[in-house]
């Protein structure tokens, strides 16, 4: 019943976004890229339990019932599987109704990368979850994480404008590759390269494979 509202969920916000960018244009393609994958590297964040689960792993382990490791390729393997299934229902309905390139290679490679970028948000709140000692701390630590998503993925401030002292903040985070890797699968052409440019987004074929 919760994987089905959550499926509902997100093709309810995949039609959506959808909608906002039906037939788009270049930049409109660019802007759909980069909420695309804001959504999917921060589906999981509200609905992340880890921290309400913690006293309760604690527990087990020290009665010896698992190791962590056990319990760690448990939860990386189930929510893996959920996040395969989410990327591919919203990429799917949003890839088609912005009208992105038909091309069956280039719809399989923006999968992949949404993907990725859902399974690396899955584990990232896994990863705030465990190291944050309560809720409220976990929120406030995801709230500065969102907003580096948000600022630092690449469309909001582009690579060349941010700080020498952010740039890190950039490169450290798979979003930003993700967000270079599907424009440039989507802009391949001379014409689309030259437009890359003018929106502060490498051509460098090399960053195209870098996200996935």
């Amino acid at each position: 019943a919760m994987l089905k509202a959550r499926l509902l969920a997100n093709s309810a916000l995949a039609l959506i976004l959808g909608s906002l960018y039906w037939n788009a244009d270049d930049d409109a393609k660019l802007a759909c890229v980069y909420y695309s994958i804001l959504f999917v590297c921060c589906n999981n964040f509200l609905g992340n339990v880890t921290t309400d689960e913690r006293p309760i792993l604690y527990r087990h382990l020290q009665a010896f019932q698992y190791s962590p490791a056990a319990h760690t390729l448990a939860r990386v393997g189930a929510s893996a599987a959920v996040s395969v299934l989410d990327a591919v229902v919203f990429g799917t309905i949003v890839y088609w109704m912005a009208g992105f390139t038909a091309s069956f290679g280039r719809f399989a490679f923006a999968l992949l990368n949404l993907v990725l970028a859902c399974i690396y948000g899955d584990l990232l709140w896994q990863l705030t979850a465990l190291a944050t000692p309560n809720g409220s701390a976990r929120n406030l630590v995801g709230a500065l994480i969102v907003i580096a998503l948000q600022t630092m993925t690449g469309y909001t401030i582009p690579e060349a404008e941010i700080p020498p002292y952010f740039i890190w903040a950039y490169w450290v985070q798979p979003a930003s590759h993700v967000y270079v890797s599907m424009a440039q699968s989507e802009f391949d052409s001379e014409q689309g390269k030259a437009f890359l440019r003018s929106r502060g987004v490498s051509d460098a074929a090399w960053r195209s494979w870098l996200g996935p």
